[in-house]
């Protein structure tokens, strides 16, 4: 069985014991799970320690100011920053560093870039926050991969995926599989450091008419110079020559400062097998942001299965009428996913997304099942007998639209993506926050 190393860090150690408790929970709730989580500790004055080791390296190695020449930058080799997943309290004030009140945002990206931590959970940012009605990536300001509140730690659908391990039901979709993500990002980062030279869209293989399908907001969080027109209108860089380096030197999520990332990317160029492997790790990071923010968020570019059933349902043939086999195609793992064999085969499949090391679950390219014809002579003319069920975010589960007490009806948001599928549905669990309320449909 692989076991996690999982890394609680907290200045305040009987808050941090508290969140220890809570992931032993999810822990002994784990029954049959392929994998074990192993707890370590990193509170108060070790914490304190292991902070001021990592800032000092850091120091060592980066330019203080923006002439200034870095030096290859190894992980930090002493620190006890080396575990599959570091969830890091964000008040750190109590911590004894003068001068500034820290937090996990200030950190992470100095925890992700020097350090061998694959993926970092914020932990308490908003803990007025349980479920995102924006981005539908959770805090999609955070510079950690995640941010979550303590309580879902408890949860072990968040380590599993798995909607039937709930007690409440909670699950958003766009939670990640904890139990995974540290070996989707080993093979992120592998990925990314063969490929630092390749053009982004090139190398994950984006059909021509997915790219036309990209949003504004996810062309420019590429880079600010690109455009989707390659005819080269005002001389903006054409999206299809967009390498992961040219992403990393404009994106500053993990190190603000352009001069160091200027400095990490020549260096890199120069066969720095170090440098090299810094800017992976933070490629590999912030690219899987961006897919989760601005290429599957809004499922107009890849579509996952539960929001294709919603398109097309007459994809599982003649299940349709079953709502169990519904959900059945969201934990299926292997083609055709619950769907028609033959429609799978014919049509679907060729359509798939193949670098699942990107994803959480099979996804496919939305335009080519949209200019189809087969699938639109399927659908236009199917009988149309399927259930009255929309895809809730918040239980990753299809909900009855019409349900006989209102009180249980599934409530309609509108997302914060630029495209064709910005309306959502939620089952509105009792106590759980959802924010920002302005977003539900009136």
């Amino acid at each position: 069985m692989n076991q996690l190393k999982v890394l609680v860090c907290d200045d305040i150690p009987d808050r941090g014991k508290d969140t220890v408790d809570k992931i032993k929970k999810a822990k002994d709730r784990l029954g049959n799970a392929e994998f074990g989580i192993r707890i370590e500790r990193l509170f108060e004055e070790t914490l304190l320690k292991e902070l001021e080791a990592l800032f000092l390296h850091v120091a060592e190695h980066l330019p203080a100011s923006d002439d200034g020449q870095s030096y290859s930058v190894p992980p930090h080799g002493l620190s006890e920053f080396d575990c599959d997943i570091a969830i890091i309290d964000n008040n750190l004030a109590a911590l004894d560093i003068k001068g500034i009140r820290l937090t996990a945002e200030a950190v992470a990206g100095f925890v992700r870039a020097f350090t061998n931590a694959r993926y970092i959970v914020s932990l308490n940012k908003n803990p007025e926050v349980d479920f995102d009605l924006r981005y539908l990536v959770g805090d999609y300001r955070t510079q950690a991969d995640l941010a979550l509140n303590a309580d879902h730690l408890s949860n072990p659908a968040l380590w599993t995926g798995n909607p039937r391990d709930t007690e409440d039901g909670f699950l958003p979709w766009y939670w990640p599989v904890l139990g995974n993500v540290s070996e989707k990002r080993r093979k992120q980062v592998e990925f990314v450091r063969t490929h630092l030279q390749s053009p982004i869209c090139e190398t994950l293989d984006f059909p021509r008419r997915a790219v036309e399908y990209l949003s504004r907001h996810a062309v420019g969080a590429l880079t600010p110079e690109a455009s989707t027109d390659d005819d080269g209108i005002w001389d903006p860089t054409p999206l299809s020559t967009v390498t992961f380096m040219d992403f990393f030197l404009h994106s500053c999520r993990s190190l603000p400062v352009y001069a160091d990332r200027e400095n990490l990317a020549h260096q890199a160029s120069d066969a720095s097998e170090v440098s090299r492997e810094v800017v992976a790790r933070i490629v590999a990071a912030e690219i899987d942001k961006w897919f989760r923010r601005d290429v599957v968020g809004p499922q107009d570019v890849l579509v996952d299965l539960p929001h294709l059933l919603m398109r097309m349902p007459f994809l599982l043939g003649d299940k349709v009428a079953d709502v169990d086999r519904w959900h059945d195609s969201m934990m299926t793992e292997k083609p055709p996913f619950g769907l028609d064999q033959e429609i799978y085969d014919k049509h679907v499949g060729k359509a798939r997304f193949s670098h699942d090391r990107l994803l959480k679950s099979p996804c496919f390219w939305w335009p080519k099942l949209k200019e189809n014809e087969t699938l639109n002579d399927l659908f236009f003319g199917s009988n149309g007998n399927w259930p009255d069920v929309v895809f809730c975010e918040d239980v990753s589960q299809f909900r009855n639209f019409s349900p006989r007490s209102e009180d249980t009806k599934p409530m309609e948001f509108a997302a914060e993506f630029e495209g064709s599928w910005s309306r959502r549905y939620a089952s509105l669990l009792p106590y759980k926050k959802y924010s920002p309320k302005s977003r539900f449909a009136q």
